[in-house]
C-alpha cells in the first residue's frame, strides 16, 4: 500500500481482521476516542508506543503500519510462507473443553496468510474458535493464528492470549484463554458475557490445572498472535 497514510493502512488491516474500533481499543488498551481519531486520520504521529501496540493486535510489523513499505506487507496469499498459507490444525472450544485426537497434526486446509516474520522460525498454525467463553473478543468461527510456545522458546507473558491443552485418560481437550497473574497465581481466564465460564488456576508444577486431584494435566502449547475471518 504505497502512498497510503498510516490511518488508511490501519483501516485496511482492521477490515481484513474483522475488527471493530471497540475491539481494537479493548485488545490494544488504547482508549476508544483515540482509536476513533486514528481511524479518521486526525492524528499524524501518535505518541508513545501506540504503533507497537496496534501492530501487536493487528499482526503486522510496526514498519509497515508507519511507513507502508511493500517489503513488509502483512497479508498476501501469493508471497512468503508455505504453499497455500498457514496450516489449519482444528477447532478450539472457547466455552467448554473440546475433545480432539491431535491438534498438532495439520489438515489439508490452509488459511491464506503469510507467516508473521516477528516470530522467526517458530511453528505457526491456525485454529478455529468454537463456543462463547471468549465472545467479548472473538466470535465463533474466527480463526486464530498461533505460534507454538516450544518452538518459540519462551513462556507466556502477562495478558497474552494462549492455547491451553488438557489431557486426561488419553484424551485431549483444547481451549483459548487469557494468561493472567493474580495474587501469586497463574489464571487462564475467559472473556465472556456468559457467567458460567470461570477462570482456570494453572500450576505448571503439578498435575491438574483446575484441581490438584482431578487427574488431569494442563499445558500451554501456543501463543495467539492474530486472527482471520472468512466472509
Amino acid at each position: 500500500m504505497e502512498n497510503s497514510s498510516w490511518s488508511e493502512r490501519l483501516r485496511h488491516l482492521m477490515q481484513q481482521r474483522g475488527l471493530s474500533k471497540a475491539q481494537l481499543s479493548r485488545r490494544s488498551g488504547i482508549n476508544y476516542d483515540s482509536i476513533n481519531k486514528y481511524v479518521r486520520g486526525e492524528v499524524d504521529n501518535p505518541r508513545g508506543d501506540v504503533f507497537s501496540r496496534l501492530a501487536e493486535v493487528l499482526g503486522c510489523q510496526v514498519e509497515w503500519l508507519v511507513f507502508g513499505s511493500d517489503q513488509v506487507e502483512p497479508l498476501s496469499s501469493s508471497s512468503g510462507g508455505s504453499p497455500g498459507g498457514i496450516p489449519f490444525y482444528g477447532d478450539v472450544r472457547a466455552g467448554a473443553w473440546l475433545e480432539v485426537n491431535a491438534l498438532h497434526e495439520p489438515s489439508f486446509e490452509h488459511i491464506p496468510l503469510i507467516r508473521d516474520p516477528r516470530y522467526g522460525a517458530g511453528e505457526q498454525f491456525a485454529v478455529r474458535v468454537v463456543g462463547d467463553s471468549m465472545d467479548l473478543i472473538f466470535t465463533p468461527g474466527t480463526y486464530l493464528i498461533c505460534v507454538s510456545l516450544p518452538s518459540l522458546g519462551r513462556e507466556p507473558k502477562e495478558n497474552e492470549l494462549v492455547i491451553a491443552e488438557k489431557t486426561m485418560s488419553g484424551l485431549k481437550e483444547v481451549t483459548v484463554k487469557r494468561f493472567c497473574l493474580e495474587g501469586g497465581q497463574i489464571l487462564l481466564k475467559p472473556e465472556s458475557r456468559n457467567p458460567v465460564h470461570q477462570s482456570i488456576i494453572f500450576n505448571p508444577q503439578h498435575t491438574g490445572g483446575e484441581s490438584e486431584n482431578d487427574g488431569t494435566d494442563v499445558s500451554i502449547i501456543a501463543l495467539v498472535i492474530g486472527e482471520y475471518k472468512r466472509y
